[in-house]
Parts: C-alpha cells; sequence; structure tokens
C-alpha cells in the first residue's frame, strides 16, 4: 500500500488488513446507523477515528470515510423518490440526497484537506534549497501540528453551520445532539487529529533516524520507483498539462463551494462564490499567469512560514470567537466572511511562482487551497 505514508508496506499484512478494516468496518458503520441516529456528527467516536486514521495515513482515512459513506447512502439511508426522472421526483432527490454528499465532503475536509495540507507544508521545505532530511524533521514538525491544531479548530467552528443542508432541505432543523459534539467536544476532535499527527510524525522519525529502518526505506522506494536509480533524489512526476490543471481547479472550486452549500442560500451567491474560488484556484496553480502576483509570490516565499502560520492562527481564534460569541447575524453574513478568510488565506500562501526567488530556505505552497 504505498503513498501517504507508504512506509506501512514494509509491514506486508499491515498493508493489506488495515485498508480492508477500514473500508469494511466504516461501512458496516454506516450502514447499520451504529453510534448515530440522523448523522455522524452525533458520535465523537466515529468523527475521532476518522481524524485519526486521516492524520496517520491520508489513504486509511479516504478509505474509512468512503466506505462510511457508501454504507449510509446506499444501505443506511433508503430514502429514494419514486421517480427520479419528473421534476418533483429530481428536486426531492436533491433535497434528500445532496445533503448527505455535502455531509460528507464536510468530513473529508478533516479527514483528508486539513492532513494533507500539513504534510504538503512539509515536503515544501527545503524545496528551493536542499537541506539535510533529520534537519527538515525538526523543522517540518512543529509545523505539521499546528497547521493540523489550525485547521481542525476552525473546522469545529464552522462545521455546526455547514451541516444544516442534511436537516434544513428537508424541511427539519438541526438537532442538539448533531452540532453538540462541535459544540462541547471539539477540544477532543483537535486533541485526536493532532495526537495522530504526532504519532504519525514519531514514525516517520523512526525511519529516518534509525539507520537500519531507513535502509529498508531506501529499498522499498527503490522497488517501487520511487527513487531514481543509483542516485538519492526522488524522480520528479511529470507536470500536469494545461488541461488537466484546469479540470482539478475546477472540481476543487466546485466541492468547496458545495461544502458552503449550508450558508450559500441563493443562487447568486453560490454561484458568486464558486467563482471566486475557481479564480483563486487558477491564480494559485498559475494556469492564469499574472505578473504582478508572481512577484508577490516570490515576496511571500521569502517570509518566513511560522511566521505566516501565527498569522493564520490568529485568524482561527477570531473566527472561533466571533461564531461563538454571535458576532456575526446572518448567513450572508458568515459567507462573506469566509470568502474574505479564503482570500487572505490566498494571500498569505499565494502558491508557487513560476520562477523560483533567490536564497528561499523554505517553502509551503502545495496545499492552501479554498
Amino acid at each position: 500500500m504505498l503513498g501517504d505514508w507508504h512506509g506501512i508496506a514494509l509491514v506486508p499484512p499491515l498493508a493489506v488488513v488495515a485498508p480492508i478494516l477500514a473500508g469494511v468496518g466504516f461501512f458496516i458503520v454506516g450502514a447499520g446507523g451504529f453510534g448515530f441516529s440522523a448523522v455522524f456528527s452525533e458520535s465523537l467516536l466515529i468523527m475521532g477515528v476518522l481524524i485519526a486514521l486521516g492524520a496517520f495515513a491520508t489513504q486509511l482515512g479516504v478509505v474509512g470515510l468512503v466506505g462510511f459513506a457508501l454504507g449510509e447512502f446506499l444501505v443506511g439511508n433508503r430514502r429514494w423518490s419514486s421517480n427520479v426522472f419528473d421534476q418533483t421526483g429530481l428536486e426531492d432527490l436533491i433535497r434528500t440526497r445532496l445533503p448527505l454528499v455535502i455531509t460528507y465532503l464536510l468530513m473529508a475536509v478533516a479527514v483528508v484537506v486539513i492532513p494533507r495540507l500539513g504534510k504538503n507544508l512539509a515536503l515544501g521545505i527545503g524545496r528551493w534549497r536542499r537541506i539535510p532530511t533529520s534537519a527538515a524533521w525538526l523543522i517540518s514538525t512543529p509545523i505539521v501540528l499546528v497547521v493540523s491544531w489550525i485547521g481542525l479548530r476552525t473546522w469545529a467552528a464552522l462545521a455546526p453551520t455547514l451541516i444544516r443542508p442534511r436537516f434544513v432541505w428537508s424541511g427539519g432543523a438541526p438537532t442538539v445532539e448533531a452540532i453538540q459534539v462541535f459544540q462541547e467536544q471539539d477540544n477532543r476532535l483537535v486533541a485526536i487529529g493532532v495526537a495522530a499527527t504526532l504519532a504519525r510524525q514519531l514514525v516517520v522519525a523512526i525511519f529516518i533516524y534509525w539507520p537500519k529502518m531507513a535502509k529498508q526505506l531506501s529499498a522499498l522506494e527503490d522497488r517501487a520507483h520511487l527513487r531514481v536509480r543509483g542516485t538519492g533524489d526522488f524522480e520528479a512526476p511529470k507536470p500536469p498539462t494545461a488541461a488537466r490543471r484546469f479540470g482539478a481547479d475546477v472540481l476543487s472550486a466546485l466541492l468547496a463551494s458545495i461544502v458552503l452549500s449550508g450558508i450559500l442560500e441563493t443562487r447568486l451567491r453560490w454561484f458568486s462564490v464558486f467563482a471566486v474560488f475557481l479564480l483563486i484556484r487558477l491564480l494559485r496553480s498559475n494556469t492564469i499567469h499574472v505578473a504582478m502576483l508572481d512577484q508577490w509570490k516570490q515576496q511571500a516565499a521569502r517570509i518566513p512560514v511560522v511566521l505566516r502560520l501565527g498569522i493564520l492562527w490568529f485568524g482561527a481564534i477570531l473566527v472561533r470567537s466571533m461564531l461563538s460569541n454571535d458576532l456575526i447575524g446572518s448567513y450572508r453574513g458568515m459567507a462573506f466572511f469566509v470568502l474574505g478568510g479564503v482570500v487572505i488565506a490566498f494571500m498569505i500562501f499565494p502558491g508557487e511562482p513560476r520562477t523560483a526567488p533567490p536564497n528561499i530556505e523554505l517553502d509551503a505552497e502545495q496545499a492552501v487551497a479554498p
């Protein structure tokens, strides 16, 4: 089982059994509705295990979440319209089934997006100037932990509102149980994610500082053609084509907009947010090249990552404070607040410039995206 984290392949039985257990186990949980009555957010255990899996090995988190989604969507929730080909049936399908997808995407933010963000920031260290792997681990570990803390804290603050379509679109209202964990046990969710992230980093350290394990991992990477034969360098993947980049940007903006559907009450507002997200994605990926923005990317890359993360940390605290104190009085206001936060995050982490700036020791521009 190669990928993130591919060291698990050194233990073949675990590499085979772990994804099967995660997928089948969570399929059964979703199909049977074990631990919850209306939505999985009622269960600290379900969300905590998924977050821990995603933080430790993203592919395990993905397998678990997909298994749960398939189990609940296909088996556990049987509210299907009798005729989806007429207008009434199609509208009913959208009202009852799309909210399920929204909740799965919302959970994917904590299970996939936030862990990958931290890991990609870590991978970016030394991109412009090579530094020893051992030093890179020491620098990247605090960064990964901080990103996990910031991301999960902000996610938990927004989740009670973003889960609204699950209830509102079918004519109901969010239950107390559906949002109670986010409001009263959010610290535990954050602690689980940070602890799993730390555990992952400690395991990675074993394969860096223990020569025997480092040699075994190197041999595994050679067999999997992850390294260029005869060198210590990783084989660089082929850059994606412009069409593929554009498709990825559109998909990313679409999924982000769907996740925010709970606060986007009109079609105009939804398409406006989608347009902004898409523009940001196109600019970050250099699909659309603007010379002035490229200069800003080079300048931003000169600012220490720790300082930029500190700004995001302050923003996360501000978001939590404003939401908990009801300082944002409408969903429209919340939509503008979130959109403004995405724009600010883009300015802080604008992406990689087309031309590498000189004398850059740290780069962390891989995955900060709406």
